[in-house]
């Protein structure tokens, strides 16, 4: 995937699938922002007089958020997508500490050194979010905190799934004939039920189906920017880990025997013994069995591998069943590890789903029930200093 590609996406069809300021109450606003930011180890009073800089900032959401609710001494915002930078221009218009610059992340050079520098769901998305995340940690002053969302294969893993689902919704039901707006449209009627489990105030099915189910730039990739892509870039630099959401430490370590680099690894170490669970909001696995969870996680990993490489123009049924095959491996050993858990439930009721599908070209709602409450932790939040 070439990051061009990724951006020409919103380009082409003039969109910014994020959440409008005119779609979110300003109360709600401020205390999902103050959530997102608290959970990473961050209060409103830790912003007071200081510099901060946006990376794709989308309509402004956490722009608005510090201009109005802390006491930032300044914000610089930079973007190259024209719908986003007409939306940060009018939705920031009363605010004159801010900057909106239109350049591209990959290309601009800044001289100015920044007390925080944020960029959320969006460094997953570049070719080399390695390379991204080195060029922006270096326009942290000494001290800086850099705020940023991670994701990999096993939190995707239901959205994995729903992307499968809708790619055999749009080839029976012809709608690769229809336009862009006319998909969307069908697919945001199909998911809405779903979105509403989540039960929080998140951006509309519509704008999600336009960012998961058909960005396939983005959904198709093998490699995102988890946690251990990060930990093999911070490893040898002066780097600690701040906070993180979800919390899935367990930290005993005496703070007068604090070293960042053994602090960071037992960091790590915790994520490996807790990925699993990174599978679902609601079902957690206590299982210590920390092999079988492994295997796991790899047979996960196979299955989206498959989702990734089908042919979304042209979908074979025998490929569909193969993938149906290894989803049913999938949810028996999960159920060996918990019986009848949420995850095995809402497989099982999946695979049924599409095996009536194709036999009767009808959807089964019923069986997909469970299925509709099961997402993961698709990104997580995290923050690092540099020391």
């Amino acid at each position: 995937m070439k990051t061009r590609e990724y951006l020409d996406y919103y380009k082409k069809n003039k969109i910014i699938p994020a959440v409008s300021l005119n779609e979110i109450k300003q109360n709600i606003l401020k205390q999902q922002r103050f959530s997102f930011f608290f959970k990473v180890g961050i209060v409103p009073n830790n912003f007071t007089n200081k510099e901060v800089l946006e990376l794709c900032p989308g309509t402004g959401v956490n722009s608005l958020y510090l201009l109005k609710f802390t006491k930032i001494k300044h914000i610089t915002l930079v973007d190259n997508n024209p719908s986003s930078i007409k939306e940060l221009t009018k939705n920031l218009k009363n605010f004159n500490n801010k900057t909106i610059l239109n350049e591209d992340i990959k290309k601009i050079r800044l001289k100015k050194k920044y007390d925080y520098v944020i960029i959320e769901n969006a460094l997953l998305g570049f070719d080399n979010p390695g390379k991204i995340f080195n060029k922006i940690y270096n326009f942290l002053k000494p001290g800086g905190c850099l705020i940023f969302t991670i994701s990999d294969e096993v939190g995707l893993f239901s959205e994995k799934m729903r992307f499968l689902y809708s790619q055999i919704i749009i080839q029976k039901n012809n709608l690769n004939k229809k336009s862009y707006k006319e998909k969307v449209k069908f697919l945001a009627k199909i998911f809405k039920s779903h979105l509403d489990k989540l039960q929080a105030k998140t951006r509309t099915p519509e704008k999600w189906v336009q960012d998961m189910m058909l960005h396939y730039h983005m959904i198709q990739k093998d490699k995102y920017f988890s946690l251990l892509d990060l930990y093999k870039i911070i490893k040898t630099k002066k780097i600690i880990i701040k906070g993180q959401s979800p919390d899935f430490t367990t930290d005993f370590q005496w703070y007068k025997k604090l070293k960042i680099q053994k602090y960071n690894q037992n960091i790590i170490k915790s994520y490996k013994k807790e990925r699993i669970n990174f599978l679902d909001f609601e079902q957690k696995f206590n299982s210590k069995d920390y092999i079988k969870k492994r295997k796991i996680i790899n047979k996960i990993i196979f299955v989206n591998k498959l989702i990734n490489k089908m042919n979304t123009k042209n979908i074979e049924k025998l490929y569909i069943f193969k993938i149906l095959k290894e989803l049913n491996k999938i949810s028996s050993s999960l159920n060996s590890l918990e019986k009848n858990n949420k995850i095995s439930l809402a497989i099982d009721g999946f695979t049924k789903s599409l095996k009536t599908y194709f036999k009767s070209g009808k959807l089964n709602v019923n069986e997909i029930k469970v299925f509709k409450g099961f997402w993961g932790h698709g990104t997580s939040q995290i923050s690092v200093l540099k020391c």
